[in-house]
């Protein structure tokens, strides 16, 4: 009964939550790093607040999910296609600590 209780448990639930990454601490401070780099680059209040969050951010899960608001603010600045490649480039990164992270799958341009 608690095996179909715990199964039913999972049911829904996205993979990469359950493959949680490795809390290497090089790793999550090279990607917080990067996304310093990428934050700066963005000029306006947006970016104290982003910056805060990738701050506080405890693990790469977390730096994880501040991908959108950072594709969002460069994108601003770079354009689609250039926040693209950046994020492309932070997802290496990420692979680097957490090889089952999620893939960014970009539609089409155009």
């Amino acid at each position: 009964m608690l095996k179909q209780l715990l199964s039913f448990a999972r049911w829904g639930r996205p993979r990469f939550l359950e493959s949680a990454p490795v809390m290497d601490a090089c790793v999550v401070e090279e990607v917080r790093q990067a996304m310093r780099e990428r934050v700066q680059e963005v000029p306006g209040a947006a970016t104290a607040r982003l910056m805060g969050a990738i701050e506080r951010a405890p693990d790469l899960q977390a730096l994880w999910f501040l991908r959108s608001p950072l594709m969002q603010a460069l994108a601003k600045v770079r354009g689609e296609l250039g926040a693209r490649v950046a994020l492309a480039e932070l997802d290496l990164l990420f692979r680097q600590g957490w090889p089952d992270a999620p893939l960014s799958r970009f539609a089409a341009l155009g």
